[in-house]
């Protein structure tokens, strides 16, 4: 009973699954980035999960892109939520790397999530301020549209972070 999102279609989950995505390494993933310090493993990260309940959330996942480019669990690891196997069988082989950009592609490339990036964190800054001011936390209505506009932004952000990071591996 354990739930993690993927971002994308159908198809595109079918491809991540063949090539190794599982809901474990999924919310292994999840819980490393949000606290590298304490990474759980084994029982301790199952009993976790289930004192929390299932995990869930809205936005997209760029562990999905981060599982499509053969980010696995090790081959020591089960489907359990990386208890050691018995049977250890050999993990998938990762995906070979996208080929490398051309100068010209990787520049207009880079350009235009550049400039994403400067909308968004600037668009980011504005709802920050809005949230703020006294006139917005005073209506609830108007709290509750920055908020969610600001969730909004913080996601398009991440996933246009991701986006870059993985530009940078094709650069020339």
């Amino acid at each position: 009973g354990a739930v993690a999102p993927f971002d994308g279609g159908y198809r595109a989950w079918r491809a991540a699954v063949s090539d190794g995505w599982t809901v474990e390494a999924e919310l292994r993933r999840q819980a490393i980035r949000m606290q590298p310090a304490s990474i759980p493993t084994g029982a301790d990260a199952l009993s976790r999960r289930s004192s929390r309940g299932a995990i869930s959330t809205a936005a997209p996942s760029p562990g999905a892109a981060s599982a499509r480019n053969g980010h696995a669990l090790p081959a020591s690891s089960d489907a359990r939520g990386g208890m050691p196997a018995t049977n250890a069988t050999p993990a998938t082989p990762p995906r070979p790397k996208a080929p490398k950009l051309s100068k010209d592609a990787y520049r207009r490339q880079r350009e235009t999530l550049d400039a994403e990036l400067t909308r968004l964190g600037l668009r980011k800054n504005h709802l920050e301020l809005d949230l703020s001011k006294p006139a917005v936390q005073a209506n609830f209505i108007e709290l509750r549209r920055v908020s969610s506009e600001l969730a909004d932004v913080e996601t398009a952000l991440a996933a246009a972070e991701d986006a870059w990071l993985t530009l940078e591996e094709r650069a020339p």
